[in-house]
């Protein structure tokens, strides 16, 4: 073991001296061509083209050296009997993997490429470094009972830098068996220094001064004014705080009267100052000095340690709390606290920072359901929610953006949907909830011309700000912006998203423009079916498949009602769950009594990319549609119930007269009835009769010979002619073993009609319910078996000549 621990670290050090030499190596052989403009270089191109594949070779050595030490981790826990000590001591310092050179100095990968290996700024003096781990275990000894021992492990480790003018932030993420780990590193100017771009570290000292002066210097008039008559000064004088401070103004901007207690108001015009009706004062002043102590959090909290949604608790006596969140924008990175823009980041006192924000910060005690429950004009959603089982998912911790419709947006929604969605249609309620909820805070504020996110749908929602600053939803209107919760904001909307998910199908069929569809299912009195039928897939023809249906076909389905009845639930298929992805050879079920749907691919091209995928011969368009109570699939033409196997096909067709008295008189009859899949490339009457009376005679007598020529025409395989392609597939031309060990090639010729051998495909794909009927215009003598090997056969006017005769 002892040698493993040293050809492992032998390895390592091998992995670095490789990274530093191919560094080196392409550095030395690019053109750095340094230019000096204002104070700093230029690289030429040459050298940004090259700087990804020496971050590729620097990140490949990083993984390998985290590979080799979690390896090593493993194996050494294979020997803790019997060195113990030695094993703790190795595991302290293996498993702060980031302390490792590499890790370290794939940090400064980018900054060495484009300075040409100077020092980063980070590295200069006065520059402070705090480190924060954060770990999270999968399971524990004692949650499992079981001690596990592990041979070899893999871990995957996930690492994202940022760096502003004055501070240098890397997070790294690291997941394995035992759980995540996140390490955040940040390098930022120590207090009382400051550094502007292109200093080395922070040369520039500062002088620092109290809050209250530096709120004075700042221009924070308004605010210091309020903070002055409820007796905060003091304390904003000597504590260590943060300070989210409205600028000048922002009190103004706030509503006309707040109520805080009759009869005590706050005065628009000065916000600062209490108007004493009655001996309420001091309850008044109380409810200010909350208000402004909800604007202040512990601690001294530069923008840079704080995280995208992260949740802080301020000094407010109603234990409000303030969520920050940053987006980048194309012109900047926006930082925002409760959805209120922050218009000046880190100014640094002796006792903490001060952030300046637009506007007063929004009290945030509640969570987005109790909001809810208290408002009158969110009712009908809070009905909604309650039917959907959603009330406990609005209430736990977490972020998230909810567009709340109004009471007079469930007013304007279709009724009849209306009424299925709140009579308790959870499923389908459940998906238009889910359309209005968005997995992360997103504000107003940083809306500008038009964006897009995600829902927990998987649907984008467009986003846009019209010239008015109004701002849209997928064309719906936000009448009420940014109301904030201690799990998330509501933006309240005039109309309520219904995704084509939450529609029935009729609904949808409408939508998608299925009319033809929609007219037969109507007169087979099946529109009732179609809105309470639950969990199945319906496979739609187009309109023009429907409208090229033969004359004498669409007739009967006109007059014969259970006959249509019976092909329009043949395209219905229960366990749409089931039905997600369909496969090759997959047989699925239908609502018409005993009739299945079977499910074939077919490709020139391995792994059937490029291909074709049919249900009951008929190609899939490729569409697929969900529904609230399934989905819908596309389809080319009318699929038609089966009448029977293959044998019954045939001998129900007068055209195949004399292939079923040969298939009886050669005792096929029995194997064509059995499960298949089975393709009868069926010749018609003429096609035998063209070989003449004594050759048929022949056949009947020598019942060996007969039975291998029929079985020359069966494929042991379903084939459609959707399947059959023009020109070679990836091993060369298309071809199929019959049951007569034959191969048949398949093919179509230049006027796009399918071939077997050289006979056409006259009428295809009568299906059946164990295979498939191909008419084909000629009988399949063994000849064509070697008429492609032998250059004589193959010479213009053999086969007219030869046509009918067997060798």
């Amino acid at each position: 073991m002892q040698d493993m621990h040293r050809k492992q670290e032998r390895m390592k050090i091998w992995l670095e001296r490789r990274s530093k030499l191919a560094l080196w190596q392409m550095r030395k052989s690019s053109s750095l061509i340094r230019e000096k403009s204002d104070g700093a270089f230029k690289e030429s191109p040459d050298m940004a083209n090259l700087a990804p594949l020496v971050t590729v070779v620097a990140i490949a050595a990083l993984v390998s050296i985290t590979t080799s030490v979690n390896l090593r981790e493993s194996l050494t826990g294979n020997v803790e009997s019997q060195a113990p000590e030695a094993e703790s001591t190795a595991t302290a310092g293996e498993r702060d993997w980031t302390q490792h050179p590499a890790a370290r100095n794939l940090f400064n990968l980018f900054f060495n490429i484009h300075t040409g290996g100077a020092k980063p700024w980070w590295e200069g003096p006065n520059v402070c470094q705090t480190e924060n781990v954060e770990e999270k275990n999968a399971t524990t000894e004692g949650e499992s009972g079981l001690s596990m021992e592990l041979t070899r492990h893999f871990s995957s480790s996930f690492q994202f830098c940022d760096e502003s003018e004055s501070v240098y932030k890397c997070t790294i993420s690291q997941h394995d068996q035992d759980g995540e780990r996140k390490i955040v590193i940040l390098y930022e100017c120590c207090k009382g220094y400051e550094r502007m771009k292109g200093d080395d570290g922070c040369p520039r000292r500062v002088e620092l001064r109290d809050l209250v002066t530096l709120a004075s210097q700042i221009g924070l008039n308004e605010f210091l004014q309020a903070v002055r008559r409820v007796g905060l000064e003091s304390e904003l004088a000597s504590r260590e705080v943060t300070v989210f401070a409205p600028v000048d103004g922002a009190f103004g901007s706030e509503p006309d009267i707040e109520v805080v207690g009759p009869p005590v108001i706050l005065q628009r015009d000065a916000p600062y100052t209490i108007t004493e009706t009655d001996t309420s004062q001091g309850r008044a002043e109380e409810r200010v000095r909350s208000g402004l102590l909800g604007h202040v959090i512990s601690g001294a909290r530069r923008s840079s340690s704080f995280s995208d949604e992260e949740v802080v608790e301020t000094g407010a006596m109603d234990a409000t709390a303030i969520r920050v969140n940053f987006f980048y924008t194309p012109q900047k990175k926006v930082m925002t606290a409760n959805c209120v823009p922050v218009v000046s980041r880190d100014n640094r006192g002796s006792n903490g920072v001060i952030h300046t924000v637009e506007r007063l910060l929004p009290e945030v005690a509640e969570s987005l359901m109790d909001m809810i429950k208290t408002r009158p004009d969110l009712s009908t959603l809070k009905t909604v929610l309650a039917r959907a089982h959603y009330v406990p998912k609005l209430k736990e911790e977490g972020q998230g953006t909810l567009l709340a419709p109004s009471n007079d947006a469930f007013a304007r929604m279709n009724p009849r949907l209306r009424r299925r969605l709140l009579e308790g249609d959870r499923k389908c309620l459940q998906k238009v909830l889910d359309n209005h909820i968005l997995p992360h805070t997103i504000c107003s504020a940083v809306i500008q011309g038009k964006a897009r996110t995600m829902n927990q749908l998987g649907h984008y929602l467009n986003i846009s700000r019209s010239a008015d600053d109004k701002i849209f939803v997928h064309g719906v209107q936000v009448i009420q912006r940014d109301v904030m919760a201690t799990n998330g904001v509501m933006h309240v909307v005039d109309n309520v998203l219904v995704p084509e998910e939450a529609l029935d199908f009729l609904d949808v069929l409408e939508k998608e423009g299925y009319t033809e569809l929609l007219s037969l299912v109507q007169a087979a009195g099946l529109t009732k079916n179609l809105e309470t039928i639950d969990n199945v897939t319906i496979f739609a023809p187009t309109n023009a498949a429907i409208q090229s249906l033969p004359q004498g076909l669409r007739f009967r389905l006109s007059q014969d009602r259970e006959l249509l009845e019976k092909v329009l639930t043949f395209h219905v298929s229960p366990g749409a769950d089931q039905r997600s992805r369909l496969f090759d050879s997959q047989k699925l079920p239908t609502l018409s009594e005993g009739a299945n749907i079977r499910i074939d691919t077919y490709s020139l091209h391995p792994f059937h990319h490029y291909g074709v995928m049919t249900a009951q011969c008929v190609p899939l368009t490729g569409e697929r549609i969900e529904a609230c109570n399934g989905r819908i699939r596309g389809i080319k033409d009318v699929m038609i119930p089966p009448n029977g196997n293959v044998l019954d096909v045939l001998s129900l067709d007068k055209r195949f007269t004399i292939l079923v008295s040969l298939i009886k008189r050669a005792g096929l009859a029995d194997a064509l009835q059995g499960m298949g899949p089975f393709t009868v490339l069926a010749p018609n009457n003429q096609a035998f009769q063209r070989l003449g009376q004594m050759r048929l005679e022949q056949l009947e007598e020598n019942v060996f010979e007969l039975q291998t020529l029929l079985k020359r025409h069966v494929i042991s395989d379903n084939l459609c002619c959707a399947g059959i392609f023009r020109g070679h597939s990836w091993f060369g031309q298309a071809r199929l073993r019959t049951l007569a060990g034959y191969r048949v090639r398949i093919t179509r010729d230049y006027s796009n009609t399918p071939r077997v051998e050289r006979s056409r495909i006259l009428t295809c794909d009568r299906t059946a319910t164990n295979g498939n009927v191909l008419e084909i215009e000629s009988v399949l003598l063994s000849r064509e078996r070697f008429g492609y090997r032998r250059s004589r056969w193959n010479r213009p006017g053999f086969w007219e000549r030869n046509r009918f005769t067997e060798p």
